[in-house]
């Protein structure tokens, strides 16, 4: 029989033609396919499938030499009830219909074997389809997981079939997708799955107060987009019933973990980050290292559209949306989501880890961690630090003092601590020398609130930040007679 002509014959022997496997192509894999969510317990799960398997016999069959057809499944499949075959014999040359009757396995195995003969004189040709069936009764078929189906034809039934004369397959008869995904995008008019920007910028000149070109009271930017998504064309469940989102979550939060110590607001965001956000109520809390969101089926996202069992849900996107409160400085930070949602019964789900957005400075930061007691407080060495610009470019730079107790102060240029209007270092160039008791005078000129601190080790950390690619930082101290130092 014609290749051409396999999807019209089998037409009248398949209940649904569409959901039928061409065992002859071994490309052709299985048309119903089952959410990845659905819990299988013990051995497997017994599920509702209208799949059917067919291919040429391969071998003709006449009245004196009836044939043996058997089909087996992989994977941990079972047949639930007993399947059925029928030969169809349309446009070929057979004489004679054939006499099909099941001679071993079906309901509790994960094969069977039907034994196929004709009339007296009569004869099948082997270009006439045969086409396996599932049992109309549901379930009709056990899973533990994706499974093949392999279907040989042999001279002989004994011991389940041996004298091979034809065969097709394995492909693929029971497949799992995933019912519904999260991840991230890189803005909610992305693709999903492109990835998030890996770096948004904190501006140095504006002591680290806002983002690039951020606007005091307003500065917001999105540390990526968040999505959920439902199986393009559907993942069935175990009644063979399409199940999308709601039909396996029950509900669902997200978790972002960063350091929001300078946020102001937190939310999720449909379209674009707003200056003004309405939606930090539904907020579930928040801490300066976590924000807790409600994902949720109703609402999804803060939007209004509802996804129920049976109904796919567009592409549900939004920006992880964070506005700065403008008074404290924004910090270099990595931020990381986590989609934990929670199953209806009956399904298994697991957390999604959702990676985002890294904050860094415009230029480069270098920490100074041990920075002795100023004079001023009662220091007796004289503590200098000196900055080398290793990249090629010329930046301005800027410092803050860090004090044992933890607090930080506001960000000082580096013009003000001897006001030599000098508030660059030039590519391959090296600074003067600062003496940490100008640094510590220049910082409670601007900052008035900022102290040594109450710890009794009574020391200081320099955050030093440069526009420029690269720097590195040289420290020493000299003796209480200043005849001596020591680089550190």
């Amino acid at each position: 029989m014609k290749k051409s002509l396999i999807a019209l014959a089998i037409a009248g022997v398949a209940a649904n033609s569409a959901m039928a496997v061409d065992m002859d192509d071994p490309k052709s894999t299985a048309k119903v396919v089952y959410a990845s969510e659905i819990q299988i317990v013990g051995t497997g799960v017994e599920v509702a499938s209208t799949e059917t398997a067919f291919s040429e016999i391969g071998f003709t069959i006449t009245d004196a030499a009836p044939r043996f057809f058997r089909y087996d499944l992989t994977g941990g499949a079972t047949f639930v009830t007993n399947p059925t075959l029928a030969i169809d014999t349309a446009g070929t040359t057979s004489t004679a219909a054939a006499a099909i009757v099941q001679a071993s396995g079906g309901a509790g195995e994960a094969f069977v074997l039907f034994e196929v003969s004709t009339a007296a004189a009569g004869n099948i040709t082997g270009d006439a389809i045969a086409t396996m069936s599932l049992g109309a009764a549901t379930p009709n078929l056990g899973l533990a997981g994706s499974a093949t189906i392999a279907y040989n034809l042999y001279e002989f039934g004994a011991g389940g079939g041996n004298g091979l004369l034809a065969s097709a397959g394995p492909n693929t008869f029971a497949g799992f997708v995933p019912a519904s995904t999260a991840g991230t995008a890189a803005s909610v008019g992305a693709a999903p799955g492109t990835p998030v920007e890996q770096t948004k910028l904190i501006d140095v000149s504006l002591d680290s107060l806002l983002f690039e070109s951020g606007v005091t009271g307003t500065d917001t930017t999105s540390l990526g987009s968040i999505y959920l998504t439902d199986a393009p064309f559907g993942a069935n469940d175990v009644t063979g019933t399409p199940v999308f989102r709601a039909g396996v979550t029950a509900s669902s939060v997200t978790t972002v973990t960063g350091d929001f110590s300078a946020a102001k607001k937190v939310w999720l965001e449909a379209t674009t980050c707003t200056a003004s956000p309405g939606l930090m109520a539904g907020v579930i809390s928040m801490a300066e290292d976590e924000v807790v969101f409600p994902t949720s089926n109703t609402p999804n996202f803060g939007t209004t559209s509802v996804s129920t069992g049976g109904t796919q849900q567009v592409d549900t996107v939004a920006n992880v949306c964070i506005q700065v409160n403008g008074t404290d400085p924004i910090p270099e930070a990595a931020y990381d989501g986590l989609y934990e949602p929670v199953a209806v019964t009956g399904y298994a789900l697991s957390d999604t880890p959702l990676p985002l957005a890294t904050l860094g400075n415009t230029g480069t930061t270098v920490f100074l961690n041990l920075q002795l007691t100023p004079a001023a407080d009662g220091g007796q060495y004289k503590n200098y630090f000196r900055i080398t610009n290793t990249s090629q470019t010329t930046g301005r730079v800027f410092m803050r003092l860090i004090n044992d107790d933890g607090d930080t102060s506001a960000a000082i240029d580096m013009e003000t601590i001897y006001n030599d209007g000098v508030n660059t270092v030039v590519g391959q160039g090296s600074s003067r020398q600062f003496d940490i008791d100008a640094v510590y005078a220049a910082v409670q000129l601007a900052d008035p609130t900022f102290a040594i601190g109450a710890s009794p080790t009574r020391k200081l950390r320099t955050v030093i930040t440069g526009e420029f690619g690269s720097m590195d930082v040289q420290t020493y101290t000299v003796s209480t007679d200043q005849t001596t130092f020591s680089t550190f």
